[in-house]
């Protein structure tokens, strides 16, 4: 019983995200002119969907900043912790690897 309820909410869903009518923005360009077309006629609409507007207007004065933790030699190359504020109170930790030696690289 539980495997074909599980099954039927699977094509319910499905269904739901590829409904026809649902797809006001679907590619149907046969011409890479038709594809520019597409794309300038879709893009206001990805944007608003995926908040990108509110993003950018929610970070329109902040300032990228990096913050960059001590150098540490491992091996033949050094590390270092870092952390980058994209907007505001967004912290994104990487590490930056740079290789030892005179190169080239």
């Amino acid at each position: 019983m539980g495997d074909k309820r599980h099954a039927n909410g699977i094509l319910e869903y499905l269904k739901r995200i590829y409904d026809e009518e649902r797809r006001g923005y679907a590619c149907e360009a046969r011409s890479s002119q038709e594809v520019e077309e597409w794309q300038a006629s879709a893009r206001p609409r990805l944007r608003e969907m995926i908040g990108l507007d509110r993003i950018a207007d929610s970070a329109k004065d902040h300032v990228v900043e990096v913050r960059l933790g001590e150098p540490q030699k491992v091996h033949n190359y050094t590390r270092q912790k870092g952390i980058i504020t994209t907007e505001p109170n967004i912290d994104i930790p990487f590490w930056l690897l740079r290789p030892g030696g005179d190169g080239p690289r």
